[in-house]
């Protein structure tokens, strides 16, 4: 499972390629967690 920044499915085509993974999970475990994930807080 990927959490991306932003709303891919309803963004314009041409803005598809700004999209970031800020977390992905493989058989429920994290192997990627952006620094950018906790920033807001």
């Amino acid at each position: 499972m990927a959490v991306l920044n932003q709303p891919f499915m309803t963004m314009p085509e041409d803005r598809i390629d700004t999209i970031r993974a800020v977390l992905t999970l493989v058989d429920g475990r994290i192997v990627h967690e952006s620094p950018d994930l906790n920033a807001g807080q």
